[in-house]
């Protein structure tokens, strides 16, 4: 194709005498179609003459003729008509495949240049066709046909070049606006129908019509002068352009169609002086050939078609196989990438483990102050590094689209005091005040995946303690959207830091961005953090943004949908217990009372906030005075006016006010003793930010030993004076047994058992999943904290073969402890038959909450169905079991008791094996293991440490008597 516009260019390149370019059309067929335009001139100039007999028969003429001699006469004027008759039509047909080519050429293609310009020659060849009817005598007119064809040719001649070139003009001022556009199609054919019909009928109807031949003259055919010279200016000015704006076959062969065009207009001008004449003929012929050209056009741009679809098709295939290898690649190299990130995770958690655990070991040993700030220092490095690995973790892990959130149950003031707690520290190290404000109509269970909403949070909090340097850092959650069965959540986190200029904050979800460099050197940090909240966000099915003023401070929020759980709404700690109670809050900052007072509002408290010391007294003794004293005073220990000492002195020394229970909120890193509150003058302390459950239990255990100021809520009394002595050992949990530690590391084991002795357990520690397996054999233990990566026999081996062991009783707690960290490895865990997952490294309070969550010989009564606590429904249907576990478990008992007196082991099998059998029915599983381990050891003809067994059997009834008769007592009610 040319790659200039100018029409000698042009034809040049049609004919092919500038090589080298890419040619729609061979050469050869264009020098064809100018040799088939300039042959019969030839042909004439050699005497051979194309024209047919035109004058009629005059009637007495034929009548002096005989049969024979009339059919002569009337022979070449027959094939005259026919003759052109047959051109006419042939025309008429080439129309109608060009059409119905050109909308399957605009089905494929989608331009709108083929059908449009095809459906002029349509309507072009059918006003052809009507005087064609007319001479062959098939169809009247009401004027002579000498003067109708001459004058129908020339409109058709003329509606033919005008069409097209209107057309394509319209079709260069729209350009590619116009592809695929099927409503102009439509308008464009209905406009030239309607027009074709209006000519055709003016000229069918019309009785006199103007002469058009002028036999003596230079041009004989002055009609046909302007469709020569319409067909002249397209063929020189529109087509080409035309085809180098929409460069296709079938626009190509619209372009070489004008020479026949150009050549017939010549011949029919300059050269016909009648009907059916050489000229008149040549000038038909011609033109059937410019109607054949674009219809050679559209067959050869089909064929054209198919051999490109056919290439497409095998590039096609030939990419589909690369796809193919490059997926497998690709999961090939993600399934190292994943291999490589749990190796690596396994390889840097176990140091840091063994790091972390030390020193958090060491801290908790007396310590002189620069030991301590040395240590903490190197504490807070630690977990930097930690949370580092964390997020790269978690990145990749995110990339590679192997993190699906779980659906879980959860309690949104849990998870966002838990993210507070894990941040506070720090953030009151820095002198910043963390607060968080929870709309108080959170009462619905919900579902969601609380382990990555937290992990949201914290994204969001540590952001604003690292570039927060004074102020607060104020936690929200509110409520949005809330239908029968979901709920939309929007947390926000609001600091008073640098903030981000509006310029950057599109960019501050994208990997590793930050406003700008000075702000990654001086703060630090990946960038990965709220990276990640926004994918994590994302994949929840949530939104989340910024609004930030620079040097003003920042809000990054998400709005999370969380579905509603099946049980109806959470019941509230002790709901009513505190109604009526007369609540102090004393803190200068207002967002912190505010915080205290959604709880307050909760229970029923009455409250009131003060901002300083004077205020505090003043509203102290106002209400004393009025009969309604507080009951409690709750004390910011960082007040900038009156002191701490001087407040609680006024108020111990004024006999109107000593009578109230003065509590401090202190930071989380001030370590207050018990001596030093009593110096103070007050009797307790809570940490900030202080939480819903640490709030509730301080003022239970104030309200149980201190006599109230006036007369409260029955339901609060009781609450007060029911608590039980902790002291009693006959209401004391036994815990007799070690815990197992198994770990093929010996720091990692050393750290456990240190860890656990800190909580006041016993522990036991081997080194592989052998000896786990021969040490559970032979000896009972609470539960087993369970490396998964040890060398020969590895942690899920074990946890499967105790399963198996147990049979469908499944009693002993297993606790995956390991350092893997990646997606699946939870799963893989619980999948080989443990209960918990701790990922290293493993904190003391982790640690402490795993074993707390399923030491059995600490818990009541339980379901076997699901381990969860057996509801009202549920146990009114088991209540005739219950009744005769409590009449009959005395006589197994006093059965076993006497055995162990006797020493007859196969008496005591059997009772033990008839405890355990009736308690794992009822889901004790504490009682229930002690049977079990009992068992074996009988099993092993040992009597050897039976009776310690058995002492913890009895001990263990009482507890579960105690529980089951509640239940049975609140069925009765």
């Amino acid at each position: 194709m040319p790659t200039d516009n100018s029409f000698f260019s042009l034809v040049r390149h049609t004919f092919g005498i500038k090589p080298g370019k890419t040619y729609f059309f061979p050469p050869w067929v264009s020098w064809s179609i100018l040799a088939i335009c300039i042959l019969p001139f030839l042909l004439n100039l050699l005497g051979i003459d194309f024209g047919l007999e035109s004058i009629p028969l005059e009637s007495s003429v034929a009548a002096r003729l005989s049969q024979g001699q009339l059919a002569d006469a009337l022979l070449p004027r027959l094939s005259a008509a026919f003759t052109h008759t047959i051109l006419e039509w042939s025309g008429f047909c080439a129309a109608i495949f060009i059409v119905l080519l050109s909308f399957m050429h605009f089905k494929v293609r989608g331009n709108v240049v083929t059908p449009i310009i095809s459906f002029s020659l349509l309507c072009a060849g059918t006003m052809d066709v009507f005087p064609a009817l007319a001479a062959s005598g098939l169809i009247g007119g009401v004027a002579d046909n000498k003067d109708l064809l001459p004058l129908t040719w020339a409109i058709c001649r003329l509606f033919s070049a005008l069409t097209v070139l209107i057309g394509a003009s319209i079709l260069l001022r729209k350009g590619q606006d116009e592809e695929r556009n099927p409503k102009l199609i439509v308008f464009s054919c209905l406009l030239l129908v309607g027009i074709s019909y209006g000519l055709i009928r003016l000229c069918a109807d019309s009785q006199f019509l103007p002469p058009t031949m002028f036999p003596d003259a230079i041009i004989t055919r002055p009609w046909d002068v302007a469709p020569l010279l319409l067909f002249l200016f397209s063929g020189i000015f529109i087509y080409p352009r035309l085809y180098l704006k929409f460069p296709s076959t079938f626009s190509y062969a619209l372009l070489i169609s004008m020479i026949p065009n150009i050549f017939s207009q010549l011949y029919m001008a300059f050269g016909s002086t009648a009907l059916f004449d050489n000229s008149f003929n040549i000038a038909h012929f011609l033109k059937i050939v410019a109607y054949l050209v674009p219809l050679l056009g559209l067959v050869m741009d089909f064929i054209r078609t198919s051999k490109e679809m056919t290439v497409i098709r095998g590039r096609l295939i030939e990419t589909e196989v690369q796809l193919r290898k490059a997926r497998d690649v690709a999961l090939e190299a993600t399934q190292s990438k994943s291999e490589f990130l749990s190796s690596i995770s396994h390889e840097m958690r176990t140091p840091l483990n063994v790091v972390l655990g030390r020193i958090e070991l060491v801290l908790r040993t007396d310590l002189n102050s620069r030991q301590r700030q040395l240590l903490g220092k190197v504490e807070d490095s630690g977990k930097a590094l930690l949370a580092t690995i964390n997020d790269i973790l978690d990145f990749a892990t995110i990339e590679s689209g192997e993190l699906n959130p779980n659906k879980n149950s959860l309690d949104l003031i849990e998870i966002l005091e838990e993210s507070l707690d894990s941040i506070a520290a720090k953030a009151q190290d820095k002198g910043l005040q963390v607060v968080s404000l929870i709309a108080d109509d959170f009462n619905e269970p919900l579902q969601g995946d609380p382990v990555r909403v937290k992990q949201i949070l914290l994204n969001f909090l540590r952001n604003a303690i690292k570039f927060t340097v004074k102020g607060e850092i104020v936690l929200r959650a509110s409520k949005e959207n809330e239908s029968a069965s979901e709920m939309t959540v929007k947390f926000e986190v609001t600091d008073t830091g640098i903030g981000i200029p509006y310029n950057f904050q599109d960019q501050i979800f994208e990997p590793f961005k930050q406003a700008d460099g000075s702000v990654a050197r001086k703060y630090g940090g990946t960038g990965l953090g709220l990276t990640l909240a926004k994918r994590l966000v994302e994949l929840m099915g949530g939104e989340i943004g910024c609004k930030s003023i620079y040097s003003k401070g920042s809000t990054f929020w998400c709005r999370l949908p969380f579905e509603k759980g099946e049980d109806g709404k959470i019941s509230p700690a002790h709901p009513m217990v505190f109604e009526g109670v007369r609540v102090l809050v004393l803190d200068e900052n207002k967002l912190n009372i505010e915080a205290l007072e959604r709880h307050f509002n909760r229970w029923r408290v009455v409250h009131r906030g003060a901002e300083s010391g004077e205020q505090a007294l003043a509203l102290l003794q106002e209400n004393f005075e009025r009969g309604t004293p507080y009951d409690v005073l709750l004390v910011d220990s960082n007040l900038s006016g009156m002191g701490i000492q001087d407040l609680c002195r006024i108020i111990n020394q004024n006999n109107d006010l000593n009578s109230i229970s003065i509590v401090l909120m202190s930071p989380m890193n001030e370590d207050l003793k018990q001596t030093q509150l009593k110096i103070v003058g007050v009797g307790e302390s809570i940490s900030k930010p202080i939480r819903r459950s640490a709030l509730e239990q301080c003022l239970a255990n104030y309200f149980a030993t201190k006599p109230l100021s006036r007369s409260v809520s029955p339901s609060l009394r009781a609450h007060a004076t029911g608590c039980t002595d902790a002291n009693d050992p006959a209401l004391t949990p036994t815990k007799p047994f070690p815990i197992l530690v198994v770990d093929d590391n010996e720091l990692n084991r050393d750290i456990a058992v240190d860890q656990l002795k800190e909580l006041g357990y016993r522990a036991d520690a081997v080194i592989g999943g052998q000896e786990a397996m021969d040490v559970w054999e032979t000896k009972p233990y609470r539960l087993i904290l369970l490396d998964c990566q040890m060398p020969r026999v590895d942690g899920y081996t074990v946890a499967s073969r105790i399963r198996q062991r147990e049979g469908s009783c499944r009693l002993m707690p297993i606790i995956a402890m390991t350092a893997h960290a990646m997606p699946g490895d939870r799963e893989k865990c619980l999948a080989a038959g443990m209960d918990d997952y701790i990922a290293k490294p493993v904190t003391i309070k982790k640690l402490e909450e795993a074993v707390t969550r399923w030491d059995v010989t600490w818990e009541m009564p339980y379901s076997q169905e699901n381990g969860e606590e057996i509801s009202a429904d549920k146990f009114a249907r088991i209540e005739r079991w219950v009744e005769i576990f409590l009449r009959t478990t005395p006589k197994h008992l006093a059965s076993l008791r006497q055995a162990l007196i006797d020493g007859d082991m196969e008496a005591m099998s059997e009772a033990a094996h008839a405890l355990y059998g009736s308690c794992g029915s009822l889901g004790v599983k504490g009682m229930a293991l002690f049977c079990m381990h009992l068992e074996k050891q009988l099993r092993s003809k040992s009597i050897q440490g039976a009776e310690e067994f058995v002492d913890v059997i009895e001990k263990e009834y009482p507890r579960i008597k105690a529980a089951f008769n509640e239940k049975l007592e609140r069925s009765v009610r």
